[in-house]
């Protein structure tokens, strides 16, 4: 059957991102190491939690001010949480580009797949006018699931009312086009835009 969706993911496809950036300002606000800090970070059950939107903004914000030593007002944290991305063209090299983008587009629906939390998606939307091209989102914290589970797959496919066989999935993460694979999904698994051109000449999407 014929591809006519597209989902695809944000985070290492269309926009690099460094969780240290963030930690190293929040390091001038406290007494703590880097080390330090992503160790109190690793496997913390609020980043998962607030990604799935059971928490909201200010209930992470407060659990992440007592983790992290920090006493700033909201808006700062938020300046701060979101800097992890990179826009400044450097970071973008070998991602999926505007103009690619807007290609595919013309032919195929493009639904924005991906984990992440509201923090991050308003400084997406903001900061990168790219993501507002997107003709639909299915986002982790909006239906409360996180990839590489089927529910947010079921979610995407149910929000589109397509067939999986009608639907090419691009990820950067092997375990999340594998779970696509598993529910019928075809799957590209993204190592830059050459690449990934070749894949979609192959697989008929691009002329």
């Amino acid at each position: 059957m014929k591809i006519r969706t597209l989902f695809i993911d944000i985070g290492k496809v269309l926009v690099d991102f460094n969780y240290e950036t963030a930690l190293a300002a929040i390091a001038r606000l406290n007494d703590l190491s880097l080390e330090e800090m992503q160790t109190r970070l690793k496997g913390h059950a609020d980043i998962p939690r607030y990604e799935t939107g059971h928490l909201t903004t200010e209930e992470f914000f407060q659990g992440m001010s007592d983790l992290l030593e920090i006493d700033i007002p909201l808006r700062n944290f938020k300046k701060i949480w979101g800097s992890i991305f990179i826009f400044d063209g450097k970071g973008s090299e070998g991602l999926l580009s505007p103009e690619l983008f807007r290609q595919l587009k013309q032919s195929h629906q493009l639904i924005a797949l991906s984990n992440t939390n509201e923090i991050h998606f308003d400084c997406l939307i903001q900061a990168y006018p790219l993501i507002r091209e997107f003709d639909d989102y299915v986002l982790s914290y909006q239906v409360g699931s996180l990839k590489p589970a089927p529910q947010i797959f079921s979610a995407a496919l149910d929000k589109v009312g397509r067939s999986p066989s009608e639907v090419l999935f691009v990820d950067d993460r092997i375990e999340n086009v594998q779970a696509a694979e598993k529910m019928g999904i075809q799957g590209i698994l993204f190592v830059g835009e050459k690449e990934l051109r070749g894949d979609l000449e192959n697989l008929g999407v691009l002329g």
